[in-house]
């Protein structure tokens, strides 16, 4: 499988790109920028394909790999789409609800697939342990930043999130609570989303702007059992309650790049496109609108503080 990158434009990007690199090995083929000059450098350095168009691209691959934001890109991608391309895309962050629908909408017609990046479903302590947890009734999820981050970064994580517990309530969502301490018009020190499921299940994140450490970890809440994951050090710990003993189950794995393997998934998926399963509104299409929808409420009450 042929797979090209739009979004990667200068030496500046090289380390995104060497993660990229890594992670597609021989599946990746070459890449496209309007700043030829600024992009030559990488493309001699990794010994890849620069093309000068990108319906020349579209035409050689299978798949594009759209890196950093898709904004300044979604008419390529619209393009690569109509190729018959299959898009994975690493944030859609700076999209309009319109603007998403609109792509999956022509994803349908090309009979094409589009996969965002979300690879904290694909850390290696979760994929370890995610089978085990089978019913939960309320996931905390606790991250720590040691800096102020962007409100792209925001909406990653979010996304994130509430993909992991869309995935395991099953449910519609009946109300979404948002909490916020600015520091600025775009900062907060603090964040707590607290999302309610219509099958009362319970989603509580909090994102914590000023750490003097990192922390990532998600605790999940079963009727004998609690799931604790963290996901920093890799580390997983499952406590279970039986016939009144309680007992414990540590896991561990070692750091391992989540790309590549979300990559190989995205990959096995397009090789073995089942062309009933695309849809115009797909499951991730729901969760998207409510990231979306929990980042508008929040700026819209820090600007009215």
């Amino acid at each position: 499988m042929k797979i090209g990158i739009i979004g990667i434009n200068s030496v500046k990007d090289n380390d995104r790109f060497n993660l990229i690199n890594d992670a597609l090995k021989k599946e990746l083929h070459g890449l496209f920028s309007p700043l030829s000059e600024e992009i030559m450098p990488i493309c001699r350095n990794y010994k890849k394909k620069y093309y000068s168009s990108s319906t020349e691209l579209f035409e050689k691959v299978d798949a594009v790999y759209f890196a950093g934001t898709l904004k300044p890109n979604y008419n390529f991608a619209l393009s690569a789409i109509k190729k018959s391309c299959n898009l994975f895309i690493e944030d859609i962050s700076g999209l309009t609800t319109v603007e998403i629908k609109h792509l999956f909408k022509v994803a349908l017609e090309a009979r094409t697939f589009v996969q965002l990046k979300l690879s904290k479903s694909f850390s290696p302590i979760f994929l370890n342990i995610k089978d085990l947890i089978s019913n939960p009734k309320l996931i905390e999820i606790n991250k720590c930043y040691k800096s102020l981050i962007r409100s792209s970064d925001y909406f990653v994580e979010i996304l994130n999130n509430l993909n992991i517990a869309n995935s395991y309530f099953n449910s519609g969502i009946k109300k979404v609570s948002v909490l916020s301490v600015p520091v600025e018009i775009i900062h907060f020190s603090l964040i707590h989303i607290r999302v309610d499921y219509d099958n009362g299940a319970v989603l509580n994140m909090k994102l914590n702007n000023i750490s003097t450490q990192e922390l990532n970890t998600a605790l999940f809440y079963e009727a004998e059992c609690t799931f604790n994951i963290d996901f920093v050090n890799n580390f997983a710990v499952m406590q279970k309650f039986i016939t009144g003993q309680i007992t414990r189950k540590e896991f561990n794995r070692k750091n391992e790049n989540p790309l590549k393997t979300e990559l190989t998934e995205f990959i096995n998926y397009c090789k073995n496109l089942n062309l009933q399963n695309i849809s115009e509104n797909p499951p991730i299409l729901k969760v998207i609108q409510t990231s979306q929808e929990i980042i508008d409420n929040l700026f819209k009450i820090n600007n009215q503080q």
